[in-house]
C-alpha cells in the first residue's frame, strides 16, 4: 500500500472518526453533573463508533466512496448530539448492536459467505464495487441464473449503476444462464421486456450470449474448474471484476434458511403496503448465499481459476444441442413469435390458406412440400438440424431425406441455395463420407448451391441463425429454436412464418451466407470438404 492510499484509507478515517467524537463529547458533556462518568464512558462509545467506522474502511477498502463516508459520519454526529441522554444513550447502543452486525456480515462475506440475502441486497453490493473502483477496472465479466425480464423489470437502477460506473471499461460481458424452457417462457410471454435487456447491452456495448443449463451442466463445469474451494461454496452466479474481485452466489444453496420465519419477523415491524412490496421482491429462491474473493485476502490461483472458467464458457462452451444463443439470435426468435401473436396471425392464415395450404395434417405438410418443389424463381435454406440432433441421427431420418429431394425437385426451375450450419467436427469417416456423398454431392449435382458453415463461430460473431427454407417470396417453413422438425406436428400458425418476416430471413440467409466461416462447396474439393468436416476450418 503506498503512502497516498495508506493516507486516505487509514488516516483519514481514524481522524475523522476522533474529530466526531471529541467535538461530540465537548458539545454534549455537563461535567458538573453527577452522571459525568456515564458521559465518560458516551466517549468511549464515541471511540468505539470510529474505530468501527475504520474496520469496516479497512475491509470494504474503496467499496463506500469518500462521500457516503461523510454521509455516514453525519448521520452519526445527529445521533451524538441528542440532547435527551437517554434517548441518546439508546440509540448509541443501536449503533453499536447494528456495527457488531456490519463487521460480522463483512467477515462473513469475505471468508464462509453470507447465507440469506435477497437479490436487491447481491445487486447493491456488486454496484459498491464498481462504483468505487470504476476508474481501475479492465474488465466486468459476470454470469447471471436470474431471469432477464425479472432482472431488468424489477432492477433496472441497477443497470442505470452499470451504465453510469462501467462506461469506460472496454472488456464487458454477460452470459445469462437459463434453463430450455425458462427461455421458451421468456421469449414467448416477456418478449418485449427481454427486447428492451437486449437492447440495452447493444447500446452499452456490452457482449451477451445466453447459455443453455441442461441437466445442470452449467454448474457440473464450475464444480470441475474449481479446485481450491470446497463443492457447496463454489460461487456459480458470479462477477469478475477487473483483476482483483470475484464476487456473487453460490446458487446451490439458493433459498436457504427460515424464509418464513424471517418474513414473519419483517411483517410486525412494517406496514402492509411495505410488506407486500417486500412479498414481491422476496421471492421463492430468491434469498442468496452470497460471498466475495479479493485477491489480497484469498489464494490468487482461485480467482484465475474463475477467470479461466468464464473463458471456457465463453469461448469453449459443450456442443450438445443448442449450448449457446447470441444476443441477435434471440432476438430473431421474439420477433417472430411476436408475428405469430393476433392481429399479425390472422392475416397470416389468409396468406397461406390463399396458398391452398390446409391447417391440419396430413394435408398442411403435404401442401408445403408441393410448392417447394414447384418453386420457380428462388429458394434460400439454413439447415441448422446438425445442431439439434445428431448427424448420424438426421442421416438416417426419412422426413428429412424428403425435405432434400422437394428442394431438388424445386431447383430444376427455381436457384436454390442450402446452408448447413454445423456445431461440431465429424470424425466417423463413415458417416463423413455418407454426408459428402448423400446428402452435399447429391444435391450440388441436382443445380441446389450447397454451403457449410461453423455454427458456434457465427454465434460468437453474433450472427442470427434460424431454421428455415424460404420460397419465391411466398412461403417461409421456420422450426424454433429448439424444436426438431416431425411432419405430424407442423401447422401454419406454428411454422409458417408471417409475410412481413420475408425480407428479414432473406437477410438473415445472406447474413450467414457472407460470413468468412462460410464456403460455397461447388469450388472446393472432396479433400477440403473432408477438411471443414473434421475440422469445421476451411483450408
Amino acid at each position: 500500500m503506498g503512502s497516498k492510499t495508506f493516507f486516505k484509507r487509514i488516516i483519514v478515517p481514524i481522524l475523522a472518526g476522533l474529530v466526531v467524537a471529541v467535538v461530540t463529547t465537548l458539545l454534549a458533556t455537563d461535567y458538573s453533573a453527577p452522571n459525568y462518568w456515564c458521559d465518560f464512558f458516551s466517549w468511549r462509545t464515541c471511540a468505539l463508533i470510529s474505530l468501527t467506522i475504520l474496520t469496516i474502511n479497512i475491509f470494504f477498502e474503496l467499496l463506500i466512496s469518500k462521500k457516503d463516508f461523510y454521509i455516514a459520519v453525519e448521520e452519526l454526529n445527529k445521533i451524538l448530539n441528542l440532547t435527551n441522554k437517554t434517548l441518546r444513550n439508546y440509540a448509541l447502543n443501536k449503533v453499536r448492536e447494528n456495527s457488531t452486525e456490519i463487521n460480522s456480515d463483512i467477515n462473513s462475506l469475505m471468508n464462509r459467505g453470507l447465507p440469506n440475502q435477497p437479490l436487491r441486497e447481491k445487486l447493491e453490493i456488486v454496484t459498491s464495487i464498481i462504483k468505487d473502483s470504476s476508474d481501475k477496472i479492465n474488465k466486468y465479466f459476470s454470469t447471471s441464473c436470474d431471469l432477464p425480464s425479472k432482472l431488468y423489470n424489477r432492477h433496472y437502477d441497477f443497470f442505470q449503476d452499470q451504465e453510469k460506473y462501467l462506461k469506460n471499461v472496454k472488456d464487458k460481458r454477460r452470459i445469462v444462464i437459463i434453463g430450455e424452457d425458462e427461455l421458451e417462457k421468456e421469449i414467448k410471454e416477456n418478449g418485449d421486456i427481454l427486447l428492451n435487456f437486449l437492447d440495452w447491452h447493444c447500446k452499452n456495448n456490452f457482449r451477451l450470449r445466453f447459455l443453455i443449463n441442461r441437466n445442470s451442466e452449467f454448474e457440473k463445469q464450475c464444480h470441475n474448474k474449481i479446485s481450491n474451494q470446497k463443492e457447496n461454496e463454489v460461487l456459480t452466479d458470479f462477477a469478475i471484476i477487473g483483476n482483483d474481485w470475484v464476487y456473487g452466489e453460490v446458487t446451490s444453496k439458493r433459498g436457504g434458511g427460515d424464509k418464513a420465519a424471517l418474513l414473519q419477523k419483517i411483517k410486525t415491524q412494517v406496514d402492509e403496503t411495505t410488506y407486500s412490496g417486500i412479498i414481491k421482491e422476496f421471492q421463492v429462491g430468491d434469498q442468496g448465499y452470497l460471498k466475495i474473493l479479493q485477491k489480497k485476502h484469498h489464494d490468487i490461483n482461485t480467482i484465475k481459476e474463475y477467470e479461466d472458467l468464464y473463458e471456457t464458457l465463453w469461448e469453449e462452451w459443450s456442443v450438445e444441442k443448442w449450448a449457446m444463443m447470441s444476443l441477435e439470435q434471440v432476438r430473431l426468435d421474439i420477433v417472430i413469435n411476436k408475428y405469430k401473436k393476433s392481429p399479425h396471425n390472422s392475416d397470416n392464415k389468409t396468406h397461406y390458406k390463399n396458398l391452398q395450404i390446409e391447417e391440419t395434417n396430413p394435408k398442411c405438410y403435404n401442401s408445403i412440400i408441393k410448392i417447394i418443389s414447384e418453386a420457380s424463381n428462388n429458394i434460400y435454406a439454413v439447415d441448422i438440424v446438425t445442431l439439434k440432433l445428431g448427424i448420424e441421427e438426421w442421416l438416417k431420418n426419412k422426413d428429412y431425406i424428403d425435405w432434400m429431394n422437394a428442394t431438388i425437385q424445386g431447383a430444376n426451375k427455381a436457384i436454390s441455395h442450402r446452408i448447413y450450419v454445423l456445431k461440431e467436427p465429424v470424425f466417423d469417416l463413415l458417416t463423413q463420407q455418407n454426408l459428402l456423398s448423400k446428402v452435399f454431392k447429391n444435391q450440388q449435382a441436382n443445380k441446389v448451391k450447397i454451403y457449410l458453415t461453423n455454427g458456434k463461430e457465427l454465434i460468437k460473431k453474433n450472427i442470427p441463425i434460424y431454421d428455415f427454407c424460404l420460397v419465391d417470396n411466398k412461403l417461409c417453413f421456420g422450426l424454433e429454436w429448439k424444436e426438431i422438425f416431425s411432419p405430424n406436428t407442423v401447422s401454419i400458425d406454428k411454422n409458417l412464418l408471417h409475410p412481413d418476416l420475408f425480407d428479414r430471413m432473406e437477410n438473415t440467409f445472406n447474413q450467414v451466407k457472407k460470413s468468412n466461416f462460410t464456403q460455397a462447396i461447388a469450388n472446393k474439393t472432396d479433400e477440403q470438404i473432408l477438411h471443414f468436416l473434421q475440422t469445421l476450418e476451411w483450408k
